[in-house]
């Protein structure tokens, strides 16, 4: 999980998050590395309705437009089928029209991040439904020990074998279930609403480079009915606004 070396980058970040109940949008400064404005809104479903106008709040709030961001950063998954699709849309469409690159960020490994490097492993863990949760596990040094899957909760102490006996940090919607099903390991549950810090979102993204478009971590199939276009996305690279 470590960023690239080089020179260190400048510019403005747009981060987005539609990955769960939450619409959520942020301005980070990369070289300040600061959190120049962030919107949040839980509304469980509708992240197409609103997506687009939290983007012109947050650079309003930032005191910046379009022309000054240098990244987009936005989380691919796991986590709801349409609203992965609704940002990522977002994220790609402007990446296109501002000729600028965007990243995935990992909704597990963006929930483990703030707690690598704490002296204990990291289970980040999101209730996936349909008796199932999103899970990945991370050695106290950061790297991946168990890659994001989808299993059932009564799985999750074998999926956690590779540090038997560690205390263990436990962060997600799924750290109840986490101690449901492990009530023998030493677990901290930190974090259990699961949402992801918007200025973590513009940490990872930092030093990291658009090699492919990015794309969704679903998982498992969907369970969802798509949402409507987004309202103020690019159509042939310029940005349009559907309210107009």
């Amino acid at each position: 999980m470590s960023q690239t070396d080089g020179p260190r980058e400048r510019g403005l970040c747009l981060a987005l998050n539609t990955a769960g109940e939450l619409c959520a949008t942020a301005v980070y400064d990369i070289e300040k590395q600061e959190l120049l404005s962030s919107c949040e809104a839980d509304i469980g479903r509708g992240h197409a309705d609103l997506l687009m106008e939290q983007v012109a709040e947050v650079l309003g709030g930032a005191g910046c437009d379009y022309s000054q961001l240098s990244k987009i950063a936005v989380a691919n998954g796991p986590g709801s089928f349409t609203g992965l699709r609704v940002g990522i849309s977002a994220a790609r469409g402007l990446a296109l029209a501002l000729n600028i690159p965007a990243v995935g960020i990992g909704v597990l490994e963006a929930l483990a991040f703030p707690l690598l490097h704490h002296g204990k492993a990291v289970l980040a863990v999101q209730d996936a439904r349909r008796g199932e949760v999103f899970a990945a596990l991370y050695a106290a040094d950061g790297s991946l020990r168990a890659t994001p899957t989808a299993i059932a909760p009564d799985q999750l102490e074998s999926f956690c074998q590779s540090v038997q006996g560690q205390s263990i940090y436990v962060t997600g919607t799924g750290g109840f279930l986490a101690q449901a099903a492990m009530p023998n390991a030493v677990l901290n549950l930190v974090n259990a609403q699961g949402h992801i810090e918007l200025r973590v979102m513009g940490q990872m993204a930092t030093g990291r480079t658009a090699v492919e478009a990015v794309r969704p971590l679903y998982l498992r199939g969907a369970d969802a009915k798509p949402q409507q276009a987004i309202s103020g996305i690019v159509v042939d690279g310029s940005l349009t606004n559907n309210h107009e």
